[in-house]
Formats: C-alpha cells, structure tokens, sequence
C-alpha cells in the first residue's frame, strides 16, 4: 500500500451518496465569498460532488494496469490526507513537494496540501539533480511526496528535501502511524499567508523564478475558465502535460474537478497511442501544446495517405482525422508557446478546433483565451473578465487584476514583488490588441535580435514563414555575434528535417544540409532583407525544449555559436 492510500485511506468505508441532477458547486462560491479558507472549500466541493454522482471516475491512470479514482473515492483519500497534514503542521503554510509523473496519487497530494492550507510544490521530473538542489534550497520543505521513480533522486539530492514518503509500494519511509519527524536544520522563512501553490517559471533565457501563487489567484482562474470552457460533468480530458505546470494544473486538473468531469493520464506522447485512447474512451477535450500539437498533424496527415505519395483532399482528411479521434471529442485547449498558423488551420479544417490561450506562470496563469463563440485566428483571445490588459509604449503586454501573484522568492529568502507599484506585471512579451479587444502575442523583449544597423527583429516573425515548408519540422531564429560590439548581432537559424525530407532524400549529409539551407532561404525570401538570416544551420536533434513546447534560446544559441566557430 503506498504512503498516499495508507494515510489517505480510512479502515471504514465512506458511504456512497446519494445520485441526483447536475452538480452545480455552490458551497465552494459561498465558503469563497464568506471570506473563509478556500483550502476548506476544496473539502465542500468534493463532498458536493460525491452526493452527486460518488461513483462517477474523477482520476484514471491509463499507463500500466488502468486504475481510478471515483468521486467518493477522492473525497474521502484528500479529507484524510489533509486531517494528516493539519495534524502535523496545525499553523499551516508549510512546503509539501512533489517529485513525480502526473497520476491520480499526485493529484490527491495536491488537492489535500492545499485543503489543509499548506503551500504546494510541484517539482518537474525532467530536470537535473543541480537544478532540483537549487529549487529545493529555496522552500526547503517539510515534506516531499516521490513516486518510485523518483525515490532514489530525492534520496539523493543534496539539498533538504524534509520527509520523504513515497507515493508508490517499492519504498515506504513513513507511515499515518510511524512518521518520521521532519528532516532537521535551517529552514527557509514561510510564504505569505494565503499562498497555495510555489510554481517556478519554465527559464527559457534566465534562471526558473519561485512564483508564490494565492488561494484567491486560483479561484479567480477555476472560476473563470470553467466560464470560458463550459466544462460538464459529462467531459472527459485527456491529461498529457505534466501537472507542475501551472496550464496543466489549472485548466487540465483544478477546472474539470470544479465541473465534475474525468481527468484521464496518460505518459505517452506518441499520437498514434493518444489517439487510440482518445478514440476508445470517448475524450472530448485535450489540453496541450503547440509542439504535440504539430507532431499529431504529421500522424494524421501520414496516417490518411495510408502509404499513398498523394496528399488526400479536404473531405477525406477531414474524414479520416473524425474516424481517428472519434465522435465524442469537441476540441483542443493550447497554451505555453505560440501556435502555428497552419497547424491551427488544419485543426479547424477536420473539425476538432483549438482554442488558444496566453498567459505566465506570474499570472495564475491564464491572461487570455479565445472561446467557441468568440474566437480571432491568429491570436490568443480577450482578457479574462475582471482583468485589465495594457500595452506600454515600448509594446510590452501589461497585466492588473485578480490573478497576477503577489511576489516571487528569491534564492536568499528575501521576496520581491511581481507587479510594479501600480499592479501591473510586466509580462516581457510583445503584443497588440485590436479593435474587439483580442490580444496578439509578437514576441519576446529577451529574444529580440539587434542588428548593427540598429534595427530590431522578432526571431518568431522569421520563424513563423518556414511553418508551411515541408522540408522543415522546426527551427529557431537566433542571435550570432556580440551585441556590444561595433558589428552588432547577426541572425542565424538553425533547423531540423522533417522525417518525410530524410527518407525521401538519397543524398549525403552534406547535399542533405545544402538543400534544408536552400529551402529555408526560399520560404524567407519574401521578408525584409535585413531579416533574412546571414547562417542557416542544420541540426539533426530535435531543438532543445521546456516540457511546455517552449524554445530553449538560450541553449541553442550557446550550441549554434560552438558550431560556427567550429566550422570558421
């Protein structure tokens, strides 16, 4: 039996609800505005939910042998739970970790931390040992949560990891009745009253930020989405984005609970597995990134010539992506990196649309979204109702309002505030609204490339002409050369090849690399000559990512800079 069922589970069965019509979540409404705990309103809904429908599937674990968790099921394990950690830390506000693979246990770990006013810490699996020491030493918490996986790292970390308790049977450090005591030595000061969760920023171009995100900030967001989304207890979600993200655990985990709805997991990123469980279990929304999204393109479009040279018309690729997904599924809901045009075209064209939103870790996280009946190709939606959205005067997008957290952690404990002293966060993105108030994303104020001459250009503009080139999976536009000095910076880009490009193509590696470089010059062709890149690189890796889909720039420019002079 794992430490989250051994503590979450009682010896006496909770006895099932009664079943009735559709669940509409007052309690939670009411605790919220009666200025109560929000943790304790996390409790009445899930109590609601289990009189309503208790044996109703809240949690699935599709790897491995399928398991879930029902209604009734989750509501007593996270009350049980969380009465375990009140009883430990009775003041509340302590760090509790999670080091672990999405999964219903990760889940119940979240929802008890928060009812019982402790301060989650969602851990991203994928890093190093030297980045999960650096990020632990900034909240030192009381307890960390690791599934069998990630038992031994957290053993291993030389940082203070406090308790571990493993989620999973391989390692049991603790159990309700033989906990041991918290690891020992300095600890770093409490977040502020009112913090639910300390998310870290993804750290594309500088170091992750510890973001001390409130119970008001997520409320604001459940209630917000569930508007914007219209979640029914009849939805069910496919959840492939890990859980630390704060996309993932607002709007793929937090949202469908608030509605009722099932959260299904699955590890895999493969397309061809996604859409066999997508098709089989009748899922109707899918929540992800723009990068999965592009590789599920390429499977549905190959899967649709079925070994044919000629690409299919409209109507059969339309049918044959419907047949695949299956006839329940509704749409995709898109987020933490930009969204090719193309792809979003072609997602619109078969029939299963995406919405796209925009938002930061800072802003709870969701900024904008379009909706199913206001929707604007090309961007990524109005502002959330309550919230005020500006532009500087240098294009920078700016943001008030009930969702923006209230500071950030830094590595020496002291806290520094998100927003400047008139509430507005300064996203660091650049951006326009139109006319009907939808928001357009341009760029990032980081990743601006400056030219000699003095010029500014946007790596996503280039980027954004070699979306259609079927040579071209994916590629970064990227500065080369100093920026201090007298020549300025020079744009290079490198590229990848599209698997359909490397088996088609019969040439050596150096034929190969003359080719994408000519390719990529003719898509760019038509831009500004001071925007056309001076190098185009072929890299034969796919580029380095965050588990969002987020270009490391950063990264790659180190790695493109090794390469020029390696050549020169």
């Amino acid at each position: 039996m794992s430490a989250v069922h051994s503590i979450s589970n009682p010896s006496a069965p909770m006895v099932a609800g009664r079943r009735s019509g559709p669940l509409r979540p007052r309690r939670l409404r009411a605790i919220n505005a009666s200025g109560e705990c929000p943790g304790q309103g996390v409790l009445a809904l899930l109590e609601e939910h289990a009189q309503h429908h208790p044996l109703n599937r809240a949690l699935v674990m599709l790897d491995g042998p399928q398991t879930h968790v029902t209604y009734v099921e989750l509501a007593q394990r996270v009350k049980r739970l969380a009465g375990w950690l009140s009883a430990r830390f009775p003041d509340g506000g302590e760090p509790i970790a999670v080091l672990s693979a999405s999964s219903p246990d990760w889940g119940i770990v979240a929802l008890a931390t928060i009812a019982s006013r402790n301060v989650l810490v969602p851990l991203d699996v994928s890093m190093e040992s030297d980045a999960l020491t650096a990020t632990l030493r900034r909240v030192a918490p009381a307890i960390t949560f690791s599934s069998t996986a990630c038992y031994d790292i957290a053993r291993a970390l030389a940082a203070p990891v406090g308790e571990i308790l493993c989620m999973d049977d391989a390692h049991l450090d603790a159990t309700l009745a033989q906990a041991i005591a918290a690891a020992s030595g300095s600890r770093v000061g409490k977040p502020a009253a009112g913090t639910a969760v300390m998310a870290f920023t993804s750290g594309t171009t500088a170091t992750p930020k510890a973001v001390e995100i409130s119970f008001d900030n997520l409320l604001f967001q459940i209630r917000a989405l569930t508007r914007c989304f219209a979640l029914r207890p009849s939805d069910r979600l496919l959840s492939l984005l890990p859980m630390h993200h704060m996309l993932e655990f607002t709007t793929g985990f937090l949202c469908p609970l608030w509605s009722g709805a099932q959260v299904h997991y699955l590890h895999s990123l493969l397309p061809d597995e996604a859409l066999t469980r997508i098709r089989a279990l009748g899922i109707t929304r899918v929540v992800t990134v723009p990068a999965w999204l592009a590789l599920l393109k390429r499977a549905l479009e190959r899967n649709a010539r079925d070994g044919n040279t000629h690409t299919p018309s409209t109507t059969a690729l339309r049918n044959h992506a419907r047949r695949a997904l299956g006839a329940d599924f509704e749409h995709f809901v898109c987020g933490g990196a930009p969204l090719a045009d193309h792809v979003a075209d072609f997602f619109e064209t078969v029939g299963a649309p995406v919405i796209q939103g925009y938002g930061l870790t800072e802003t709870g996280p969701v900024v904008s979204t379009n909706t199913r009946s206001g929707f604007r190709r090309g961007s990524v939606g109005r502002p959330l109702a309550g919230t005020e959205t500006a532009i500087s005067d240098a294009g920078e997008i700016l943001v008030r309002g009930p969702h923006v957290a209230s500071r950030y952690r830094l590595d020496t404990g002291p806290e520094e505030s998100v927003a400047d002293d008139k509430g507005w966060f300064h996203t660091g993105d650049l951006g326009h609204v139109d006319a009907d108030g939808f928001l357009y994303v341009t760029g990032r104020i980081k990743s601006t490339i400056v030219l000699a001459s003095g010029k500014n250009v946007q790596p996503e503009e280039i980027e954004a002409h070699l979306q259609t080139c079927d040579a071209i999976a994916e590629c970064c536009a990227i500065a080369l050369g100093d920026g201090n000095s007298a020549r300025g910076e020079e744009i290079g880009l490198v590229v990848v090849a599209t698997p359909d490009f490397l088996n088609a193509c019969e040439k050596t590696a150096d034929d190969v690399t003359q080719t994408l470089q000519r390719h990529a010059r003719e898509s760019l062709a038509s831009l500004a000559a001071h925007k056309r890149p001076r190098s185009v690189i072929v890299r034969d890796q796919p580029l380095p990512r965050t588990a969002t889909g987020k270009l490391r720039r950063a990264e790659l420019t180190e790695w493109a800079r090794a390469q020029t002079e390696t050549q020169s």
